[in-house]
């Protein structure tokens, strides 16, 4: 059993619809339970209003059935994907374009399970497939934190490519031998609504697209195959496609800057197998000659978050530092402006540096937890300054 409990994808925004959603599916069981305390004839007529039934199909009941869950089990699975999932799909997609993708990525479901079975179904499992199919194209590269029960017991941290694909398959499987009253073709017909829209969405660029999401993680793949199909034609890209071509550099060439642009290209290529620690270890050697520590926007957030809290602050310094100088008007420079703050407070005893960094985290947008926290580091620079 996999039981999701979050992910490691920040947000640049608060959560409000996805918690909108989760709030009416609670409602609409309550109101079922009520219903049922009264008769069960009171229920079953509500209900029966309510879902979505392929023999007395209804307009209302495309929508409604997606808030009408048939036991406390069954809305809080459901919920739970959607706790984990839909806050990263929302601030991608935005409050209410992720709105009308929920309740579309839903009807696309039901229309699916309509179109294999004439059997009544409810849940919002649908809708909740189409957000977990989007978030398999947008964040592929992110991890889920999970709570495993399978020969082991304990949570580990998997790749959400991971995590979605094999629910993905497991859908595939029951759908073909039969998985009693779980709408499988109906979870299916959701991955395939959400996956579409958002692979639609990078590739005509109506939403940006990130250096992991899978449409680059594709034409990346792309660009290199056809790299290595020119290059075993005995032609060499650099020289205009002649073969056996030489570079004729018009300035003598930087051996330093060769070397700096090999390990950004390493760690790069580190963080893209996963591998953290190797990142971290080739971000370690561009400091150690000097170098700025730049890398893209999630990369170099990624690697940041991670120095922090294995406790290599001078490393993670060195990448707020370089976050902050290409991205001071990101969405996420006020909280990064509060971690460097954080790590020059407390762990690297310069509190003239942090206070500088204070000021600027509290020009940006904060929660109310992480205010306190630039207050209470305010108070620690004073002190350590007086």
């Amino acid at each position: 059993m996999f039981i999701p409990l979050g992910t490691d994808r920040p947000l640049s925004r608060p959560t409000l619809i996805n918690y909108v959603l989760i709030s009416l599916s609670v409602a609409v069981f309550i109101a079922l339970r009520l219903a049922q305390s009264r008769s069960a004839g009171a229920q079953e007529a509500m209900l029966s209003f309510l879902w979505l039934d392929p023999k007395a199909l209804t307009l209302w009941g495309l929508l409604t059935y997606q808030f009408t869950h048939a036991g406390a089990m069954h809305l809080f699975g459901n919920m739970l994907f959607l706790w984990v999932f839909g806050p990263n799909v929302e601030d991608r997609l935005g409050r209410w374009w992720y709105l009308l993708f929920f309740l579309v990525g839903g009807v696309a479901a039901g229309l699916t399970h309509m179109a294999f079975s004439k059997s009544p179904v409810i849940g919002a499992s649908g809708s909740i497939a189409a957000v977990t199919g989007a978030y398999f194209v947008l964040f592929p590269r992110t991890h889920v934190r999970t709570l495993l029960f399978f020969f082991l017991i304990g949570i580990f941290n998997i790749p959400a490519m991971w995590f979605i694909g094999f629910a993905v398959a497991k859908d595939v499987f029951f759908s073909g031998v039969g998985g009693g009253e779980v709408a499988h073709t109906a979870h299916l017909g959701g991955y395939a609504f959400g996956a579409s829209v958002a692979f639609t969405l990078l590739a005509t660029g109506l939403i940006p697209r990130e250096m992991y999401d899978l449409f680059s993680i594709g034409k990346q793949a792309r660009r290199r195959r056809a790299l290595r199909e020119i290059t075993s034609k005995g032609y060499d890209p650099w020289s205009g496609g002649a073969p056996g071509g030489r570079i004729r550099a018009s300035v003598k060439e930087d051996p330093k800057a060769r070397e700096r642009a090999e390990h950004r290209s390493a760690a790069l290529a580190a963080l893209a197998r996963d591998d953290v620690e190797g990142a971290l270890a080739e971000a370690r050697e561009l400091l150690h000659m000097g170098a700025d520590a730049h890398f893209p926007r999630d990369a170099n957030l990624r690697l940041a978050n991670t120095a922090f809290e294995t406790g290599d602050y001078a490393l993670a310094r060195a990448l707020y530092e370089g976050f902050l100088a290409k991205h001071k008007h990101d969405s996420e420079a006020a909280r990064v402006s509060l971690m460097l703050a954080l790590t020059l407070a407390r762990y690297l005893g310069d509190p003239l540096a942090s206070s500088k960094r204070i000021k600027q985290a509290l020009k940006g947008p904060l929660s109310e937890e992480e205010k306190a926290l630039a207050v209470a580091l305010q108070e620690e620079t004073r002190s350590a300054s007086a």
